[in-house]
């Protein structure tokens, strides 16, 4: 009981350390409504979670945890009802919010030599006059697979060490893809739409040649029409859903992600090998990948290399997106200045 006391301690502790970090970080949420809860969260576990207390009493009502939000002056503008709705709807933010830092938040929990990461629970009310919803955190152990990746590559001197964030309130039309596994029929349904795609293009550009050789258009409208049809051609195979099962990582079209993000990457990932073929079972995710710059501490964020580094995705610091430039590696998640 001691045991998990202190593990449960220990996780409200590297809430408050994340918290910290991600001030260092610059990161644009850190004062959102959904950390300010769950750091609400981690002071009300310090307070109650005394030796000797049982675990069944470290939980807290909607109205307890609002209390403490206020309390604590995580709210720039104090909403006109507090209660358990209030509450409610800021708790599934919440728990899309830790969920998209679920790897940044195992990040941390390695820096702090922790077996476990912090996590939030909620006892639903089996309704009825007096009965309550309680709310509560949790350390959550690395599993077996989570713990294959506890190795760290070596940080080079200079360089940066990136984390990864899952896109929260993806568009509608692109939410089949966050999550699309590549696997059994769904490899082929993946690139089934591409190679249709494909033939549709050539047949166009098949037809203006041969409207250009056997009818009287005109050298205009024949070169205007070629033209356009190898543009749709060299989108289509510039396009993010055809590069990245080649690349791995490319970076995600604005129409795939929320108006507020700016630099967001397509990422084709490894989540297992199929047991009879040996193939990799790939996973598509919609993903930020962010990192401290160790010049300014600005916040820096994977993007195109463009011109300068053509064929890369770069980290650039968004105080000095010219000068402080880094390299990317998403399975290293490690970079080294590109600028001397």
């Amino acid at each position: 009981m001691e045991q998990e006391l202190s593990d449960l301690r220990r996780t409200a502790d590297a809430i408050e350390y994340a918290y910290m970090d991600l001030c260092s970080r610059n990161d644009p949420r850190r004062d959102q409504l959904p950390m300010s809860f769950f750091r609400a969260l981690a002071k009300l576990t310090l307070d109650k979670a005394q030796d000797g207390v049982s675990l069944i009493d470290v939980r807290f009502t909607a109205t307890e945890l609002a209390k403490k939000v206020i309390e604590l002056g995580y709210v720039r503008k104090q909403p006109k009802d507090i209660g358990p709705d209030w509450v409610r709807a800021n708790w599934t933010k919440l728990e899309k919010e830790i969920e998209s830092r679920k790897d940044y938040l195992q990040e941390i929990s390695r820096e702090l030599n922790l077996a476990f990461y912090p996590w939030i629970g909620k006892e639903e009310s089996v309704g009825g006059q007096g009965n309550y919803s309680y709310y509560y955190l949790i350390p959550k152990y690395f599993n077996e697979s989570e713990n294959t990746e506890l190795r760290r590559f070596v940080c080079p001197e200079g360089g940066v060490h990136y984390i990864q964030e899952s896109l929260t309130d993806i568009p509608r039309w692109a939410q089949w893809i966050n999550g699309f596994t590549l696997d059994k029929w769904k490899r082929y349904a993946f690139i089934l739409p591409g190679i249709i795609i494909l033939l549709l293009l050539l047949a166009d550009i098949l037809l203006v040649l041969l409207l250009g050789l056997y009818t009287n258009i005109s050298t205009v409208k024949w070169i205007t029409f070629l033209i356009v049809s190898g543009s749709m051609f060299w989108m289509f195979l510039t396009s993010p859903l055809f590069l990245v099962p080649t690349t791995k990582i490319v970076m995600a079209p604005s129409w795939m992600v929320p108006l507020k993000e700016t630099n967001a990457q397509l990422e084709l990932k490894k989540i297992r090998t199929d047991a009879g073929t040996g193939y990799a079972i790939r996973e598509l995710r919609l993903v930020v990948y962010s990192a401290k710059c160790p010049i300014c501490d600005g916040r820096i964020e994977v993007q195109s290399g463009g011109i300068q580094f053509p064929f890369r995705l770069i980290g650039r610091c968004n105080e000095s997106p010219r000068e402080h430039v880094f390299s990317f590696d998403h399975v290293t998640r490690v970079g080294k200045p590109l600028l001397k």
